[in-house]
């Protein structure tokens, strides 16, 4: 079993825990808010990656119903759950490797990436930054959240459940250059403090970019 496949299935067996525990969940409600004001217009259409149950997309939603939001998810459950959570939005099971064959350049006015980039290996993360700012249309904007740290101190994470996800941290700083070299304008970047499971508090920070 590769990496990729056993933190896949991890995330399909527990789409039920994750969607009790995240659905309801408002600390980035803010930031949601922020990349929505970001927006270059109103009825703009979205892709979500790494949607989950599909928490993200209900909230952008409800606070604006004219946006057009596409969302992907490589577990089948999740997909099954989001589409539960919302009528509105269109859900498919995808990897967000394949999103570069699916879409054509400039097709979303915004992309949001919530807590997708931790479980990507560098040159999969690498590429899929590329991928967003190809897809994005001119002045389109950028969402993505990860938990900042050492890139060599990656590894894998075992859950309440016993489950296992390969799990992959990034310096922001390293983040942000990545970002400037693909041609991405920072509007806005910020942290939140995050209480575990085992009460510890992770940093958990957000970064909100425009295709220049």
């Amino acid at each position: 079993m590769d990496k990729y496949t056993e933190t896949f299935e991890t995330w399909n067996r527990n789409a039920g825990l994750y969607a009790d525990k995240f659905m309801e969940l408002h600390l980035y409600d803010d930031t949601y808010d922020a990349f929505m004001a970001s927006l270059p217009i109103k009825d703009a259409r979205i892709l979500e990656l790494g949607c989950g149950p599909g928490n993200i997309t209900r909230y952008l939603c409800a606070q604006n119903p004219e946006l057009k939001i596409e969302a992907i998810d490589i577990a089948a459950n999740m997909i099954a759950l989001a589409q539960t959570f919302n009528q509105a939005a269109h859900f498919q099971v995808m990897d967000v490797r394949d999103i570069r064959r699916h879409w054509s350049k400039s097709t979303f006015n915004g992309i949001v990436m919530g807590f997708c980039l931790p479980y990507l290996d560098e040159p999969d993360m690498l590429q899929l930054l590329r991928d967003a700012y190809d897809l994005l249309t001119p002045e389109g904007v950028l969402y993505f959240s990860f938990v900042p740290g050492d890139y060599d101190d990656s590894g894998l994470l075992t859950g309440s459940s016993g489950d296992r996800v390969h799990f992959y941290y990034y310096q922001t700083a390293d983040l942000v250059t990545v970002l400037k070299q693909l041609s991405f304008e920072l509007i806005n970047m910020g942290s939140k403090a995050y209480i575990n499971n085992d009460e510890s508090i992770a940093t958990h920070t957000i970064i909100i970019a425009r295709k220049a």
